[in-house]
């Protein structure tokens, strides 16, 4: 056993690693490939349903794991190839990014070379996580929630990111709050659903 093997096996026995963060530990670039698929105006570049992708998903979430962020990364920049477009991530309420002490769809974004916007979308109240709401309750709890500052996407070409998708209304709603600032185009994306 090499010193590097034998350090991880003590870290490990000390504090043993959740199932996601193994998962995420033994996923490469070349295991998460995007397929990307639209529905209803937002594209998807995984499917969830991939116990990876899906470990990828709440490590980058819940644990900050910057190895799981730095793979959607390489997908999302993988899928945007060469475009010259800008990043807008779905911000989180203010209540939430002080509970979490991150934004995990900002940390994705800015693992890839393309600029991104944090102030250019804010979200004006705390809600009710979408998982916990049923599909018609989830359209109401986004409505209205997000405002653009107007400034630094006018006339870019914006890519509008998100972890999840599963109806699309908060992708929707912040698309219309940053419609206002007059983007050239603004395309959403969701790393999954």
């Amino acid at each position: 056993m090499n010193t590097e093997s034998f350090f991880r096996w003590c870290v490990d026995t000390l504090f043993p690693p959740s199932e996601g963060a193994l998962l995420v530990r033994n996923t490469t670039i070349h295991t998460l490939t995007p397929r990307p698929q639209s529905i209803d105006g937002v594209t998807h570049l995984l499917s969830f349903k991939d116990a990876r992708v899906r470990a990828c998903i709440h490590e980058a979430k819940f644990s900050g794991n910057t190895r799981a962020q730095r793979l959607l990364a390489y997908v999302l920049e993988t899928h945007l190839k060469d475009r010259k477009v800008c990043i807008v991530p779905i911000p989180l309420s203010k209540k939430r990014l002080r509970e979490r002490g991150y934004n995990q769809v900002a940390r994705i974004a800015h693992y890839t070379h393309f600029p991104v916007h944090e102030k250019a979308l804010s979200r004006t109240k705390h809600t009710t996580p979408q998982t916990d709401l049923p599909r018609e309750a989830r359209i109401e709890n986004v409505r209205n929630i997000f405002a653009s500052t107007g400034k630094y996407i006018y006339g870019k070409h914006v890519v509008l990111l998100d972890d999840v998708v599963t109806t699309g209304s908060t992708l929707r709603e912040a698309q219309k709050a940053l419609a206002h600032a007059n983007p050239a185009s603004i395309t959403c994306i969701a790393m999954a659903h």
